[in-house]
């Protein structure tokens, strides 16, 4: 969706002698899809296998509100947990 950005953002950087050398900019700015596609592809699936444990499988008895409470808390927490690993590294700079 934001690959432009990333690919600039790459070609900036490498004119300040602090980026990515010349011969490989076309393989660092490909890598930024890749890396895209695959955290889009792990989200999708942490999605489904969340709203299928809690109880969002089809059928008379689904319960759409706890499987809705569950997938807001699991994605809650990857966002929660990297502030709280991170937070100490900004700190120290």
């Amino acid at each position: 969706m934001f690959e432009h950005v990333g690919i600039e953002a790459t070609l900036a950087v490498a004119d300040t002698g602090m980026g990515v050398p010349e011969d490989e900019q076309d393989l660092a700015a490909s890598s930024i899809m890749t890396v895209q596609l695959g955290a889009t592809a792990f989200g999708a699936a942490l999605a489904g296998l969340t709203v299928n444990l809690a109880g969002y499988a089809g059928g008379p008895g689904m319960d759409v509100a706890n499987a809705a409470r569950w997938l807001f808390t699991v994605f809650l927490l990857a966002p929660a947990l990297c502030l709280k690993l991170l937070w100490p590294r900004a700190a120290d700079d």
